[in-house]
């Protein structure tokens, strides 16, 4: 047993010192960094695959877990150390024991409630259990349980959090967009100290780079900090949405969103061309509607921004075509997806196994860099985590997603906002699998989720 002062404690979580101070720091480095993947890999027997490693595979440890990590800490230790006036308290087994025990008696008092927990951590083991390699489908289970206690520590920390990103989104646009221009400028990769940030190193020549084509002129796409320009563009795609909701724009954030279009164009992504044109026509439509019933001005500058941006956009989308051996193989990892489903339809091939799934089927294939998850995040839901959790997800995200509609009379601007956010996810999803698969979109999105769950209060978007 370990006895301490709980004056000293009470003084570093006390909302009013230390703590507060602390949290509001790594709730902005968090969110600044959300576009970086500086970390660890660990390169396990599993994470090989015809010799040749596979990111997919890797369990890896981020920058961002460390922030996290003890946003966690101290979350927990507000809830623990200013709760009770004793003079000391005790950190033991009994305390954490006597903790459990009642927020067990707490669930228990909800049969239903008790059920759902108690049939979810079967099927989680029993995921990992019959997986292809239980050890990574461990990590991944792992990795989700750490998004959804930063969904609660973002709950607890409601506007301050919001606050905080809003900060953020504009300075993540503007570097993202001069490192992905000069990328393509140049060709290659900038190297120096943005290798620390997760630039990787190519140029155009590099076997598997992605590259564009327009006016007959063959150009690098640009990936900024990420591993592949689509997931650039979806990244950049919730954060332009996200911003064009905000109330009060000052210059700066005017300006990071012309620069955050001209990046989604620049990445050569038709999934993200065509999604920020349905969410602009959403945004204008339902601006129409409040101009109709409220008498609001519809010409405001984020509106007219979507409106003037959905024409080249809408356009480059019709007069550009899929490369056709790309869309070959996505076609092929879609018919594979579904027999991994039709083969392991309870439980599925386990969390983060698709890869080494496919590899086992007797597909031949003439690129070895093509042996990644399918572009689809329903299908690679379902086929790596069954039936259940196949369906399950999908119905608790769409289902956030149509609450938004709820009782607009009230922050219906924030809902709408967050509402676009999960529609611009969900449709680049369906053709894409990073929102599930990368570190960068994955942080985003359980941010977003967690403001779309909890949107129960003002969150102020001035």
């Amino acid at each position: 047993m370990i006895q301490v002062r709980s004056r000293r404690l009470k003084i570093f979580f006390n909302k009013k010192n230390y703590c507060p101070n602390l949290k509001d720091f790594l709730f902005f480095l968090l969110f600044l960094t959300l576009p970086f993947q500086l970390g660890k890999h660990f390169w396990l027997k599993e994470s090989f695959l015809f010799g040749l490693k596979v990111d997919y595979l890797s369990p890896a440890f981020y920058f961002q877990d460390l922030l996290i990590l003890i946003l966690i800490f101290l979350e927990i230790g507000q809830s623990f150390v200013l709760k009770g006036n004793i003079k000391k308290i005790s950190i033991s087994f009994k305390v954490f024991k006597k903790y459990i025990n009642d927020k067990f008696a707490v669930i228990t008092k909800n049969k239903l409630k008790l059920w759902f927990y108690f049939l979810t951590i079967v099927f989680i083991v029993l995921n990992i259990v019959f997986s292809k390699a239980p050890r990574i489908s461990l990590y991944w289970w792992i990795r989700i349980f750490e998004f959804f206690l930063l969904g609660v520590v973002i709950k607890r920390n409601l506007k301050k959090a919001f606050k905080i990103l809003f900060i953020c989104l504009p300075l993540i646009l503007f570097f993202e967009f001069f490192l992905g221009f000069f990328q393509a400028l140049k060709s290659s990769s900038l190297g120096g100290f943005f290798w620390f940030f997760g630039e990787r190193s190519f140029n155009i020549l590099t076997p598997g780079i992605a590259r564009g084509s327009f006016l007959g002129k063959v150009f690098l796409r640009p990936y900024a900090t990420f591993s592949h320009p689509n997931s650039l563009a979806g990244f950049t795609l919730v954060c332009l949405v996200l911003l064009l909701g905000k109330e009060e724009k000052n210059y700066f954030d005017k300006i990071a969103l012309i620069l955050g279009i001209a990046l989604i164009v620049l990445s050569f992504s038709r999934a993200a061309w065509l999604s920020l044109t349905l969410v602009f026509f959403f945004f204008f439509v339902f601006r129409l509607f409040s101009f109709v019933k409220k008498k609001e001005n519809p010409f405001s500058y984020s509106y007219f921004l979507a409106l003037i941006a959905s024409f080249p956009l809408f356009y480059l989308f019709t007069r550009t075509t899929i490369d056709s051996s790309s869309f070959e193989i996505r076609i092929k990892l879609a018919e594979s997806a579904l027999r991994l489903i039709k083969a392991n339809p309870l439980f599925g091939v386990g969390a983060g196994n698709f890869v080494i799934g496919l590899s086992e089927s007797n597909q031949i294939w003439q690129w070895l860099y093509w042996l990644q998850p399918v572009h689809n995040i329903f299908l690679l839901l379902f086929s790596e985590l069954g039936l259940i959790f196949g369906v399950l997800f999908p119905y608790f995200y769409f289902r956030t997603f149509f609450n938004l509609f709820k009782d607009l009379s009230k922050f219906q601007r924030q809902k709408l906002t967050l509402a676009a956010g999960l529609l611009s996810v969900a449709l680049t999803g369906l053709f894409d699998h990073y929102w599930l698969t990368l570190i960068q979109n994955q942080l985003l999105l359980t941010t977003l989720l967690s403001f779309s769950i909890f949107n129960k209060e003002n969150l102020s978007f001035k």
